[in-house]
């Protein structure tokens, strides 16, 4: 009995966390800016900002709607830690040139590495972030991987293709593997070999 209420439990949590990811689709999170570089005008900055950033993004006029300041979960403890900065797009196709232009040419101001990534719940990204490991163990041999939305590593070395749900198995099933010091290293964000994907 004890393990059907868990796992009806479990359930609950799943479908609530797909509802809160699809309510946060057309967001996009900044970590690493400088506190207060915005301004008063937060969407005026981003406006101005990201085609220069990325001249790919030269059209974005009126498709930045809404953008605010919060302190992530994992950044509250660090001295000195700025703020992530929040902003919501018009089309979901919209956040996701964003976030190829932002992998496609990393940023960096005055010393500080900006992270542009999906805006998940915090469910989710507890579940991703749990692959943490095995990731950094498959980045380190060489190992080609992907992190699919919500949580499922897959894994492509010594001829096979696998998926994990559990961090565990991957991390052992990686151990296992042969270096392969030729493959692409890791990433996150990014359907791309080594990196991750939010699989909408």
């Amino acid at each position: 009995m004890l393990a059907t209420h868990e796992a009806t439990l479990d359930m609950m949590q799943l479908k609530l966390a797909d509802m809160e990811d699809r309510s946060r689709r057309c967001n996009v999170r900044i970590t690493g800016l400088a506190e207060g570089v915005e301004g008063s005008n937060a969407i005026q900055f981003l406006t101005h900002s990201l085609p220069k950033w990325f001249p790919s993004l030269s059209n974005l006029k009126g498709e930045l709607m809404r953008a605010h300041r919060i302190y992530s979960d994992d950044r509250k403890k660090q001295v000195g830690a700025t703020r992530t900065l929040i902003f919501n797009v018009l089309r979901y196709t919209t956040r996701q040139d964003i976030l190829r232009a932002a992998k496609k040419a990393p940023l960096t101001i005055d010393g500080r590495k900006i992270r542009f990534s999906p805006d998940y719940s915090s469910y989710t990204v507890k579940r991703r972030q749990a692959f943490s490991r095995a990731m950094d163990t498959a980045r380190a041999k060489g190992v080609e991987f992907f992190l699919l939305y919500p949580a499922t590593l897959k894994v492509k070395g010594a001829g096979q293709v696998k998926t994990f749900h559990s961090p565990g198995h991957a991390e052992d099933f990686i151990v296992s593997l042969p270096g392969m010091q030729d493959a692409p290293t890791g990433g996150d964000g990014d359907p791309r070999p080594g990196r991750s994907s939010d699989g909408e």
